[in-house]
């Protein structure tokens, strides 16, 4: 029988913990394990864990003493995983509808894709998708030629994923932190093709050790990691990331960082500004950018989009 997995690594997460696994448990396609992994949390989760897990037998719970992070935790049960598929859940978000019961459905069917991935929400708002797919089914042709006119889509809350293809793949990368998911899936994306489902099945909590906030709090940092993924597929991944898609990507984070830095006035963050966006773009380019900056965003913005990716520009200066 087709089995799911579900890891959930909780840290200082207790008050979320509940809400997290009974939204779970309310699944019709109910998980044939699930390992709640407390890692080194100075709160009641350990506790919380303890009860739950005596109200429910196919949890497995898992205390590690000290904080290794999601990645050292999901590392330290997987050898024990057994299920076909496997979902990495967070403690702070909500799955709801048929969630598990679609996207397993829609990988028995075509067993030549390595995951699948839905739409979320954010608890205190709606995530508007980066780019979403009109197709259920994405070849890696397809994928690849998305990524290089839209950029990733990926809602990693929501991926579903075979486990032979994540075990083939080498799992998630720890130098890549919080975008370990997000590049696994894009990987396998381009190299095996994935599925879509155009419905909300997540409710994402945005917390402070989510990507979206070290960004805000540390954009440095997530610079420094997406130029490791970027050397990562021009070098020992060449063979299944084209130039011209690595290059694609590149500028469209380039784009994303640079929007979100925009509009701050420091020298500090002007600086990372420049680190993330030289090369492609040139001094000159990024000294328009700060002066435009001052006087309209919508301007500055728009100069970024033509640089980085004019064929995107052109496209929304002709819709219009």
């Amino acid at each position: 029988m087709t089995s799911l997995s579900i890891i959930m690594p909780v840290f200082n997460h207790g008050h979320f913990l509940a809400r997290a696994v009974e939204a779970i448990c309310q699944q019709s396609w109910r998980p044939h394990e699930m390992f709640l992994i407390d890692d080194g949390s100075t709160d009641d989760t350990a506790t919380i864990i303890r009860e739950i897990s005596q109200r429910h037998s196919f949890i497995k719970p898992v205390f590690i003493q000290k904080n290794g992070g999601a990645a050292e935790a999901i590392k330290r049960v997987w050898n024990e995983v057994c299920g076909e598929y496997v979902y990495f859940a967070a403690a702070d978000d909500r799955v709801y509808g048929d969630f598990f019961s679609a996207s397993i459905a829609v990988l028995e069917k075509h067993p030549q894709l390595s995951f699948c991935t839905a739409l979320t929400d954010d608890i205190a708002g709606t995530i508007p998708p980066l780019a979403t797919p009109l197709s259920k089914i994405i070849s890696p042709e397809k994928a690849a030629q998305m990524i290089r006119r839209h950029g990733t889509w990926f809602r990693c809350n929501t991926a579903v994923y075979r486990r032979k293809s994540l075990v083939d793949l080498g799992g998630f990368d720890p130098a890549l932190g919080p975008f370990g998911d997000g590049f696994a899936c894009m990987h396998l994306a381009i190299t095996t093709g994935c599925a879509f489902i155009p419905n909300v099945f997540c409710l994402v909590n945005i917390d402070h050790n989510s990507t979206s906030r070290i960004f805000d709090e540390k954009p440095g940092a997530i610079i420094d990691v997406f130029k490791v993924a970027e050397k990562k597929m021009s070098s020992e991944l060449c063979s299944d990331f084209p130039d011209d898609l690595v290059s694609a990507w590149g500028r469209q984070w380039r784009l994303t960082v640079a929007k979100k830095l925009l509009s701050s006035s420091s020298d500090d963050t002007w600086r990372q500004i420049h680190q993330a966006l030289v090369p492609p773009l040139t001094q000159i380019d990024v000294s328009m950018l700060r002066a435009l900056s001052g006087v309209t965003m919508k301007v500055a913005s728009a100069l970024l989009l033509f640089r980085l990716l004019p064929r995107q520009f052109l496209c929304r200066l002709l819709s219009r």
